[in-house]
């Protein structure tokens, strides 16, 4: 009798994971289709909410959160609106991981950076006015290492997508300081 309960106690454990991570499965396809008719702030949350639930469920290594983050970092860059990177950084580096270099998930990944030079020279402009006022003391604000990291990381992305090699350098450089 108690393995009985026990199994059944496994199998409703069970089936609320597996539900949980259909739910954020069909999140996922519904963004998809509002990505696709250009709702991208429908999109952006629906598609949240799906990342959640990954995380929620523990599949915050998975192939379907970094599909997840793909699309998400995919729909912010078409807003023109810099956080898409660090959502393409993430999905990037999770497809890497898991999928490996040759994989064209990965790749793909990778070629949403296509998408930068418009969103890039407008964060760039701000953010060399900013730096030109306050010096480098954007990166003091930084509560966490990582985010100075991957502030430059992406500023060094966006002069490269323009074109302009020394100034990817130096924040490469300035990136690499922080971790």
């Amino acid at each position: 009798m108690r393995q009985f309960i026990l199994s059944l106690l496994a199998c409703l454990c069970l089936t609320a994971y597996s539900q949980t991570t259909s739910q954020a499965d069909l999140l996922v396809e519904e963004a998809q289709k509002l990505e696709s008719k250009q709702d991208y702030p429908t999109a952006i949350t629906k598609l949240k909410q799906a990342d959640e639930l990954y995380v929620k469920t523990g599949k915050t290594q998975s192939a379907e959160r970094a599909t997840c983050l793909h699309i998400l970092g995919r729909c912010y860059l078409n807003l023109e609106r810099p956080e898409g990177l660090t959502y393409t950084q993430m999905a990037a580096d999770m497809r890497k991981t898991i999928l490996g270099e040759t994989n064209i998930k990965y790749i793909s990944s990778l070629n949403n950076t296509g998408l930068l030079p418009d969103c890039c020279k407008k964060t760039i402009l701000k953010q060399q006015k900013f730096m030109a006022r306050h010096g480098n003391c954007a990166v003091a604000f930084s509560p966490r290492p990582e985010q100075a990291f991957m502030f430059h990381i992406n500023l060094a992305r966006c002069y490269i997508a323009l074109g302009e090699m020394d100034k990817a350098k130096c924040h490469r450089r300035r990136g690499n300081s922080h971790q």
